[in-house]
């Protein structure tokens, strides 16, 4: 796929109104977390007429997912890699989940590094997290940029939270005293974790 040019659509600003400084968002590695963020991203620039970078950890060169994804999206919507981590001293059959939080631990410096540099030319307004880049938040506040946390998780969650009251109606015992799987509307398997 080529990359598209980005053409930038003109901002109004007039005496009474400026650009409102850029928004920054920061999603665990991989594309998990980064495609509900980046829908997250449009609606602010689509309805607030924001700008939105996208701090990127990493632990190698981007995938083809993620570069056709990120040269895909609106001019309004940039990204910056953080330098790629190495993960020398874990297992090296460890699953992908066990890697994520190191991953994020790891990158904090150079997300300092990063942040130093935008913040030298802009005045960022928050940056907002996934929840597994919580740690985050030990840097953002040495810039006084206010952290947020976003919380992409699957309709089944969602189902279930709305299901939750009736489902206590149902069940006399505690969830996890309950002998037989618990059927959550809209879910073909019982959840993960016992309840």
């Amino acid at each position: 796929m080529e990359d598209q040019q980005c053409v930038m659509k003109p901002k109004q600003i007039n005496s009474s109104s400026l650009l409102p400084p850029p928004v920054t968002m920061m999603g665990s590695p991989g594309m998990g977390h980064l495609i509900p963020m980046i829908e997250f991203a449009k609606r602010l620039i689509n309805h607030h007429n924001l700008h939105v970078t996208f701090i990127i950890p990493t632990d190698g060169p981007p995938s083809k997912a993620q570069t056709t994804v990120l040269t895909s999206l609106p001019c309004d919507i940039s990204h910056i890699f953080l330098p790629p981590i190495t993960l020398s001293g874990l297992p090296p059959n460890t699953k992908i989940e066990p890697l994520i939080s190191p991953s994020v631990l790891r990158s904090l410096p150079s997300l300092r590094h990063t942040l130093l540099s935008l913040t030298s030319t802009h005045r960022i307004s928050s940056l907002t997290v996934d929840l597994v880049d919580i740690d985050a938040f030990n840097v953002v506040v040495e810039f006084n940029i206010p952290p947020y946390v976003f919380i992409p998780s699957p309709t089944i969650v969602l189902s279930f939270a709305f299901y939750l009251p009736q489902l206590d109606q149902e069940v006399q015992c505690e969830f996890i005293d309950h002998i037989e799987p618990i059927n959550i509307l809209g879910s073909r398997q019982e959840l993960v974790v016992p309840i």
